[in-house]
């Protein structure tokens, strides 16, 4: 009988013990918006991503900072209707000297961010060709990791939205190149 005592104790404990373990393990969730590529940790203050696509690879820096693109043509609608969001949000990183960014106008060879008129290099058309086979417009490359073809709150007119997106993407980037998240994002 005290043998019988002991085992059941001795699961009692060790069953007390897995529960205070599950409870105090990091939990993460699936981010909304259909898209599984990355996790967001509820230990982190990251925002989620919604609209950009993960595609698994590691961060593109240049001298230590990640590198956005948008990629657009001067008669895109959509494009205008996003461009000042992105430029906003873009330039907020770029003065902090967190983020190095680009807006290629493709139909005139403009870097709207620097207003200097260059022939887009090859290495930069390679971008866009890559992530976007078809070479419609707007296509946004956050670092060769991110990307999204189009505006992801142009439907609901929210420019607020989209500007909060381009924060999330970047600050998860500059996570992520810092080495504070795994690339798998978890």
């Amino acid at each position: 009988m005290e043998m019988k005592a002991k085992h059941c104790l001795l699961a009692i404990i060790a069953l007390a013990a897995i529960a205070l373990a599950i409870m105090l393990w990091p939990k993460t969730q699936a981010p909304s918006g259909g898209q599984d590529a990355t996790q967001v940790s509820t230990t982190t203050s990251l925002p989620v991503i919604r609209t950009f696509i993960d595609n698994g690879g590691a961060v593109e820096t240049k001298n230590g900072k990640p590198v956005i693109r948008m990629y657009s043509t001067t008669s895109c609608p959509h494009c205008k209707w996003v461009k000042g969001a992105y430029e906003e949000v873009a330039n907020e990183y770029v003065n902090k000297s967190l983020i190095i960014a680009y807006h290629w106008e493709l139909d005139i060879d403009l870097d709207v961010m620097r207003q200097e008129a260059v022939d887009v290099p090859k290495s930069e058309k390679d971008i866009f060709i890559k992530f976007n086979p078809r070479r419609t417009v707007p296509t946004f490359v956050f670092a060769s990791k991110y990307y999204r073809i189009g505006n992801g709150y142009e439907s609901k007119g929210d420019l607020e939205a989209e500007k909060a997106e381009f924060r999330a993407v970047i600050e998860r980037l500059i996570e992520e190149s810092r080495g504070n998240i795994p690339l798998n994002g978890s």
